[in-house]
């Protein structure tokens, strides 16, 4: 595999556009900036603003730095249309989480919101800036029934099947919680599946957790530290650096409005108590890199003593520039599948289909007691033959397509070994 490359060559070249157009510092003129921009320059940029979730950050951009006389009328149309749909629907959705957490709060259950849900009441200025697709809740282990119970008295349905009583240390949360016209509630217990290689003490998390208010509402919300940690663990480990660049946004707002006042020290030793030196190392990297922000280069000396790692980074941004078009259909599995021998096919073949009981039980919604869950082991390989045997044969007869999206796979997989600190590239 050759090595991974700079911003330019990870990036096409309205993704580069809209990068230096949202560059910090954000307060100045653009004059520089958008007078090379033609009309048809400008269609290219709204397109790939919208592919990396970056629609309603441009609007803010342009707000912020008095831009709007220096774009297009009709971009300036379509920015505020979208902004004004972002408000109107997030407006619903802070009115759902606050019947939600005053009904929890009455009921004597802790609750710290989570991700987007703070994110748009307490770090972008106003609701409108930035979208979420669900409410985020961590709840105390032990008040974990009761919160599931009056969800449920409520109208929230679990959306699969789920047993309290099991480990479930492969997930953080209850299964999505629905209910008609209304957003989808998670409830969690941890901030990360407890089997990954990280530390995280949700006690600490409840002790560091500092008051907060949402939807007209007061609560509880993860501390400064905990917080950027917590958006860098679910960006760059969690989800594989993919779901949109707004991620690292999102971080660079953070850090832009709290820089002064972070405890940079307690930022160090809850990260090293976690394991998560090097994912937050990786994060602030990327962060820098692409919107400019940076923390403070003692704090990122002492993430990673060891110095920079020049070939994660340019990884890192391999997985973060691309749009999954190329791979499409490809996982971690089947890429490691395309790079096995005969024995190490059949084993990985055997693994992903004859998943534990508890797996499959929330897979299919079926109790995984019911005489009948043996059944499901077939309706899994029907559904995996399905899903991947198209992408499989296509490796296996060499396409050139297909076996690049294996080893960009397998890239993001020795990214994340090395974010645990058990590889290296």
């Amino acid at each position: 595999m050759n090595a991974p490359g700079s911003m330019e060559m990870a990036f096409s070249q309205p993704t580069m556009s809209l990068i230096n157009l949202l560059a910090y510092p954000w307060e100045g003129t653009l004059a520089e900036k958008t007078s090379p921009l033609a009309p048809e320059d400008w269609r290219a940029l709204l397109e790939e603003a919208e592919k990396r979730a970056l629609t309603l950050t441009l609007y803010y951009r342009l707000r912020v730095a008095h831009g709007e006389a220096l774009v297009p009328e009709w971009v300036w149309e379509h920015l505020q249309t979208v902004y004004l749909a972002a408000t109107a629907r997030n407006m619903v959705m802070l009115h759902h989480a606050a019947g939600i957490l005053r009904a929890l709060q009455e009921r004597g259950i802790e609750v710290i919101v989570l991700k987007g849900l703070y994110l748009v009441e307490q770090v972008y200025p106003e609701i409108g800036l930035r979208t979420f697709s669900d409410l985020d809740l961590l709840v105390r282990r032990e008040q974990l029934a009761d919160a599931l119970t009056l969800m449920q008295n409520q109208g929230y349905r679990l959306s699969t099947w789920y047993d309290p009583q099991a480990q479930n240390t492969d997930i953080k949360h209850l299964p999505p919680l629905e209910k008609a016209q209304h957003p989808t509630l998670e409830l969690h217990w941890s901030i990360l599946e407890e089997d990954e290689p990280f530390e995280i003490e949700t006690a600490g998390l409840w002790e560091r957790a500092v008051e907060t208010t949402i939807a007209g509402v007061k609560t509880r919300a993860l501390d400064s530290e905990d917080f950027l940690l917590h958006l860098a663990l679910h960006f760059t480990y969690q989800h594989r650096l993919r779901g949109g660049l707004r991620n690292l946004y999102d971080i660079a707002e953070v850090l832009e409005q709290r820089m002064a006042r972070m405890n940079w020290q307690k930022l160090l030793a809850t990260a090293q108590q976690w394991g998560a030196q090097r994912v937050t190392w990786l994060t602030f990297q990327l962060v820098e890199g692409i919107t400019r922000v940076t923390a403070p280069k003692e704090v990122m000396t002492a993430l990673l003593p060891e110095g920079a790692d020049s070939y994660a980074v340019g990884a890192a941004l391999e997985q973060a520039g691309s749009l999954d078009d190329a791979w499409a259909g490809l996982t971690p599995d089947l890429a490691a599948f395309s790079a096995a021998g005969f024995f190490g096919k059949i084993k990985l073949l055997i693994q992903r289909v004859f998943i534990s009981h508890r797996v499959l039980a929330r897979e299919y919604n079926i109790n995984p007691a019911s005489p009948l869950i043996m059944v499901y082991y077939l309706a899994r390989v029907r559904d995996l033959w399905r899903r991947y045997a198209r992408s499989g044969w296509r490796m296996v007869a060499g396409e050139e397509e297909a076996l690049a999206g294996a080893d960009f796979e397998q890239q993001n997989t020795r990214l994340r070994e090395w974010m645990r600190g058990t590889g290296k590239f």
